[in-house]
C-alpha cells in the first residue's frame, strides 16, 4: 500500500472538498505540489496538448498516459489521479488500464462511458455513451483489477448530454455499486443540477470546474455547501501557462527583449529550485570528488 494511496482515502473521508488542480507534466505537478495542494489531477485534455499538441478526441494512448503518470509520481510526494479517458478499449483493456497505471503509481484514475473515439466533456454537443451494461461493465473490470484496495476509482458518465440527468444520476450509482468509489456526472454544471446529482447519487461526487463551464463559479465554500466530495479545476494551469507563454513572446517580438516581462517570470534560481537542483548538488558534494563536480548556478 503506498502512503499517497492512503493520503487520497483520507483526503475522501475528511470533511470539506478535495480541490485538485490538473497538471499535464512533471513541472506542472511541482507547481501544484509547491502550492500546497493534497492532490494531483492528470489531465488528458493537458497531456493532448502539451505531449502530442493535439485536442482531446481521441489521440492519446495508454502508453503516453503511463509515460507521463510516471514522470509525475516521481517527482512529486502527492496523490496524483490520472485522467484515463474510457480504459483505451473495452472491460478488458480497462482491466489492463488500472493494472498498468497502479505500477506507475498513480494514487487513482477517472474512466469514462463514452464510445471511442471519445472528445473532451466540454465541447459543444452532446457525447454518445456506450450502452448501460458496458459501460457497468467496464467499471466493474477496473475495480477487480486493483491490487491495492486503496487504489480509488472515479466512475464517470457523460449521458447526461445525450440521455438526460436522470439516466446519468443512474449510471454513476451502478458505477459504485460496480465498484467505483467516486460517481462523477459531466455536463451538469448549474447549481440545481449539482445538487440534483448529490442528492441522486449515493456516495462521494466529483464536479468540474473548468473555466469554460458555468460552474467555474462557485467557491470552494459553495460547492461544499453543495455536498460536493471532489472538485477538479482542469484549465487552472493550461490556461494560464498558454497565456503568459502568449505575452511574454508578444513582449519579445514587439520590444527586441524580455525586459518589459521579466517581472512576471520566476527567477533562474527560483526555477531550479522548483526542480530540485539543490538536491543534485548535495549528492554531487556527498558522492563525487570534488575535481568531478559540475559548476552550478
Amino acid at each position: 500500500m503506498s502512503a499517497e494511496r492512503i493520503a487520497l482515502r483520507r483526503a475522501l473521508a475528511d470533511p470539506g472538498v478535495v480541490v485538485m488542480p490538473a497538471a499535464f507534466d512533471g513541472l506542472s505537478a511541482l507547481a501544484v505540489a509547491r502550492a500546497g495542494f493534497q492532490v494531483v489531477f492528470l489531465t488528458g485534455n493537458g497531456i493532448s496538448a502539451s505531449l502530442l499538441a493535439l485536442p482531446d478526441v481521441g489521440f492519446l494512448n495508454l502508453t503516453d498516459v503511463v509515460n507521463v503518470t510516471a514522470n509525475i509520481t516521481r517527482s512529486v510526494a502527492l496523490p496524483v489521479i490520472v485522467d484515463a479517458d474510457t480504459g483505451y478499449g473495452n472491460a478488458v483493456n480497462a482491466h489492463h488500464t488500472v493494472r498498468v497505471l497502479e505500477d506507475a503509481g498513480a494514487a487513482g484514475i477517472m474512466l469514462e462511458d463514452q464510445v471511442n473515439p471519445k472528445r473532451c466533456g466540454l465541447l459543444a454537443g452532446t457525447r454518445e455513451v456506450v450502452g448501460f451494461d458496458e459501460a457497468v461493465g467496464k467499471i466493474a473490470a477496473a475495480a477487480s483489477a486493483r491490487r491495492d484496495p486503496n487504489f480509488v476509482l472515479i466512475g464517470r458518465t457523460d449521458a447526461a448530454s445525450a440521455l438526460g440527468l436522470d439516466e446519468a444520476i443512474r449510471r454513476a450509482n451502478a458505477f459504485l455499486e460496480a465498484g467505483a468509489d467516486v460517481g462523477f456526472v459531466e455536463g451538469a454544471w448549474q447549481k440545481s443540477q449539482i445538487e440534483a446529482i448529490v442528492k441522486g447519487v449515493d456516495g462521494p461526487v466529483m464536479v468540474n470546474q473548468d473555466e469554460s463551464s458555468v460552474s467555474s463559479q462557485y467557491t470552494v465554500a459553495e460547492l461544499a455547501s453543495m455536498g460536493v466530495k471532489l472538485a477538479v479545476y482542469p484549465g487552472i494551469l493550461r490556461y494560464s501557462v498558454c497565456y503568459a507563454m502568449r505575452w511574454g513572446l508578444e513582449v519579445l517580438k514587439e520590444d527586441g527583449s524580455t525586459k518589459r516581462a521579466r517581472d512576471r517570470m520566476v527567477s533562474f534560481a527560483e526555477f531550479n529550485d522548483l526542480v530540485g537542483l539543490n538536491e543534485v548538488k548535495e549528492l554531487e558534494e556527498r558522492y563525487l570528488p570534488a575535481n568531478a563536480q559540475t559548476s552550478r548556478a
